[in-house]
């Protein structure tokens, strides 16, 4: 709150940006979010796209041009441990873009609707189409075993704090 109220954040552009940009809500509602839910939706996200990022006082003049994310490809092992996210595009990476993701513990085989994704990790996609994220969900989740199931979701972000919607994806540990 302390650096919505300072002067140096341009709050009329962040109302403007609101009453131009609505949003989908969880059960598929459009609704509007106001100047200041932008203002931390777009320094959260330009934070986990570059940690080192000043803040963003204006909000995006114009709206960036994403690759067209169509699903997921994941993959996972059990022995060698791997697990690797894929995205499904068509298009090119932006300088500066992250991949965002988010993932379940092992579930079992049986479950088709899952809860309690974590954040596991935000990489840089135009190093490899393939993007190796075992380190960091072992370190998570803890080790791998075959026959359970893993949900991957996954999402562009921008240094500018904007970001795609979430895109799902699911595996069985082989």
């Amino acid at each position: 709150m302390k650096q919505w109220k300072s002067t140096e954040v341009d709050q009329k552009a962040y109302n403007e940006y609101a009453a131009q940009h609505p949003v989908q809500n969880r059960i598929g509602h459009t609704i509007y979010l106001s100047g200041i839910n932008w203002f931390v939706r777009i320094n959260r996200m330009a934070k986990k796209a570059n940690p080192g990022c000043a803040l963003i006082t204006t909000p995006p003049v114009k709206d960036t041009v994403f690759p067209l994310v169509m699903g997921v490809t994941v993959s996972a092992s059990a022995s060698p441990e791997s697990v690797i996210v894929e995205p499904i595009k068509f298009g090119d990476y932006v300088e500066g873009m992250r991949l965002e993701v988010i993932a379940t513990r092992p579930l079992s085989y049986g479950v088709s609707c899952p809860m309690g994704f974590r954040s596991i990790g935000v990489y840089d996609p135009s190093l490899s189409d393939a993007i190796d994220v075992t380190a960091d969900y072992v370190a998570r989740f803890g080790q791998l075993t075959s026959g359970m199931k893993i949900f991957v979701r996954l999402r562009l972000l921008m240094p500018t704090g904007e970001r795609t919607g979430l895109f799902s994806g699911s595996t069985v540990v082989h």
